[in-house]
């Protein structure tokens, strides 16, 4: 009674008086008086003083006289959580209706942490949430987490828990707390305790209250167990991404962008392991004048390296003693990048420049390949030119290390062709086919000519000759038989020096139709039939990018020529003639605009999508694969080893199928594959596009 007693004297002695006064008549009375006595000087003192003589006895029946010694020594030395609350569950409903809950969250204030402040720290939280809870809600909070659930959460409050503990008790408490008024407080000071040891802690921390709730209204219990256990249980990217998708938003309206590069860096870890620096890149063709490198990142807010942070190497092999033809690094703290070229194991004179990247920022660097070197654009402007000191043609490896997060890197583009250019068309052109043409003017261009001949060589009969003349500003029509030029059609010339271009030449029957950037130009009537082509020859003062023959494919004596649409609105919606099929491909080729941040491609069969392709360029750089099937959308596919797809470039996607699964090409290079989860391939009859892009043609 003076409060000197251990516990284990203690509780053999309870058990032995309450044995006898329950044995007696009158002996609740004697229990009830003990008990007041016992808790005179805890924390419990001011709640069973509350109480009648009848609850408090009705309390003293339900327990034991183990669980009565850890009431009493509450606020006496430190006692878990978890030994308490299996008796408070036993004694909330009795102190409710006695009290009409008044004592409810007091008594919860106890369990958690209230009083003299022995308890752990992890429990202080506790105490705070609690207290703010209604009675009601108190008594659903405390019905709804067994004993097992709250020694989860203390070990969660104090940086231990794992995923597959936590996930249970955050889903109860955020249930009940969304169902509560001022439930969105309760939830940021929970989860702001819950993230205070992880990696995301600086994240949250950098964020208002405002956004944060709206980030935790967009999430639900299993997105913040994985948010949390970022960096314990390895969780991983493609687990995450989702999230990400949810909350880069809301991050980017938050802190104008400056906090999705912290989320980016959780979600891949800041180490260049984890990055996979080094990256290697082959490039077995070589890099030669019209192609182009593409390299997308994050630089970290905080680098490891005091000088270089992150650094790219074209290099001639693999070798450490390979020739370096460019090197590129960027130096932060000193604000320049520099560049430079390693030859016989010696580093040549190092050009530098004003770096434009900062800390924190994404960035983008692209470097274009010329014949007298490289042009290099940082966040889309010219940063500067470098003359090559080794021919380019001669890189077999891109390199990539340092403190960056990257995102992507992808070679565009093949070699630039070279003039003159004589392309073969074995079969001659037919109708229904088309010759679809890019390049760009020279800026001192004075003229260029395309020629449908029926050789190569220069005296050979042309059956249609297509002749830009700057000087003159027309453009000249014409064919070439027996020696003699016919008679010329004159037109005004749509080209400019120093632009891009496209032009298409559709194979009609009586005679060619021209389209230039996307505008319909002129006709030719044939003067010579088409059939009787053979080379496609090129010449003048052009970047010639790409030629391509649009249907003509030749099965037996049959010509089969397909469909085409040329420069369709986008958002486009187009009927597959005979439905899609195995051995059937669909082709098209665009311009991806400057702004863009995704298109998407659906194959479709009445209302399912047997294939969404979504290509992504802002704020993530992934290709998004997936289904809509009876009105849900399936698992998402957005694995590949990087995005191909850039802003301000054009593109040629090709989809074929089997019986098995979607082929889809880019650039004729093989991008993925997509398992077939709508079986009947016949019934998909519907191609859409949209997005941003512009549509030059899509073949069928």
């Amino acid at each position: 009674m003076e409060d000197e007693c251990k516990m284990a004297d203690f509780v053999d002695l309870l058990e032995k008086m309450l044995y006898f006064f329950k044995e007696v008549s009158h002996g609740d009375k004697p229990i009830y008086d003990l008990i007041k006595a016992l808790v005179k000087h805890g924390p419990l003192a001011e709640l069973v003083n509350e109480l009648s003589e009848e609850h408090t006895l009705e309390i003293i029946n339900a327990l034991n006289a183990k669980e009565i010694e850890k009431l009493m020594n509450i606020g006496k030395r430190p006692i878990n959580i978890f030994a308490l609350i299996s008796t408070g569950k036993k004694i909330v409903p009795i102190i409710k209706k006695a009290n009409r809950g008044k004592g409810v969250s007091k008594l919860i204030s106890i369990f958690t942490g209230g009083g003299d402040g022995n308890m752990e720290n992890s429990n202080h939280m506790l105490e705070k949430i609690m207290n703010a809870l209604s009675k009601e809600h108190t008594v659903k909070m405390v019905n709804a987490l067994s004993a097992q659930d709250v020694e989860k959460l203390t070990d969660c409050l104090e940086g231990e828990c794992s995923m597959a503990d936590s996930v249970t008790i955050i889903e109860k408490m955020l249930n009940i707390f969304k169902g509560i008024s001022h439930g969105d407080n309760l939830i940021y000071n929970l989860i702001k305790e819950l993230f205070k040891h992880g990696p995301l802690a600086e994240l949250v921390n950098e964020l208002s209250e405002e956004y944060a709730l709206e980030i935790i209204n967009a999430l639900n219990g299993k997105d913040m167990n994985k948010l949390m256990n970022i960096g314990k249980d390895q969780v991983k990217k493609s687990e995450i991404i989702s999230i990400g998708k949810k909350i880069i938003p809301i991050i980017n309206k938050a802190k104008g962008g400056k906090g999705v590069s912290i989320l980016m860096s959780i979600f891949t870890d800041d180490e260049d392991e984890k990055n996979g620096l080094p990256y290697y890149q082959n490039v077995p063709v070589g890099l030669h004048p019209g192609m182009s490198v593409y390299m997308q990142g994050t630089v970290p807010e905080r680098n490891n390296r005091t000088w270089v942070n992150f650094q790219m190497d074209f290099a001639c092999g693999q070798d450490k003693e390979a020739d370096v033809p460019l090197h590129f690094r960027s130096h932060i703290n000193a604000e320049t990048v520099g560049l430079s070229t390693l030859q016989a194991g010696r580093w040549g004179k190092e050009e530098k420049f004003l770096n434009p990247f900062r800390r924190g920022e994404q960035f983008e660097v692209i470097l274009i390949v010329y014949d007298f070197g490289y042009q290099i654009l940082g966040n889309r402007k010219v940063l500067c030119n470098y003359r090559h000191r080794i021919p380019s043609q001669n890189v077999q490896l891109i390199r990539i290390d340092g403190d960056l997060e990257l995102q992507s890197l992808s070679v565009m583009g093949g070699p630039m062709m070279t003039l003159p250019y004589h392309h073969p068309v074995s079969d001659g052109l037919h109708p229904g086919m088309s010759v679809y043409m890019r390049g760009k003017v020279l800026r001192n261009c004075n003229k260029f000519r395309v020629d449908f001949a029926c050789s190569k060589f220069q005296d050979a009969d042309i059956l249609f000759h297509f002749n830009p003349r700057f000087s003159q500003g027309t453009l000249v029509l014409n064919s070439y038989q027996s020696y003699r030029w016919g008679r010329e059609e004159r037109h005004k010339n749509p080209f400019q020096k120093s632009e891009h271009f496209e032009i298409i030449f559709i194979v009609n029957e009586a005679e060619y139709q021209i389209l230039v950037n996307g505008n319909p130009l002129c006709k030719f009537r044939h003067r010579i039939q088409p059939q009787f082509l053979k080379f496609i020859n090129l010449d003048g003062d052009l970047e010639f990018q790409s030629l391509t023959m649009v249907g003509g494919q030749i099965v037996g004596n049959l010509l089969l020529t397909g469909s085409a649409v040329y420069y369709p609105p986008v958002p486009y919606i187009g009927n597959i003639p005979g439905g899609l099929g195995p051995n059937k491909t669909i082709t098209m080729r665009g311009f991806i605009l400057k702004n863009a941040t995704r298109f998407v491609i659906d194959l479709k069969a009445g209302q399912n999508i047997a294939l969404h392709f979504n290509p992504r360029m802002k704020p993530w750089r992934y290709v998004v694969r997936n289904t809509y099937l009876n009105g849900t959308w399936g698992a998402e596919e957005d694995e590949l080893s990087f995005n191909p797809f850039q802003f301000g470039q054009y593109f040629e996607i090709s989809i074929s199928c089997d019986n098995h699964k979607f082929k889809v090409y880019n650039s004729g290079r093989h991008l993925f594959n997509f398992a077939h989860r709508y079986a009947t391939i016949g019934h998909i009859r519907t191609f859409k596009i949209s997005g941003d892009v512009t549509l030059s043609y899509i073949k069928y």
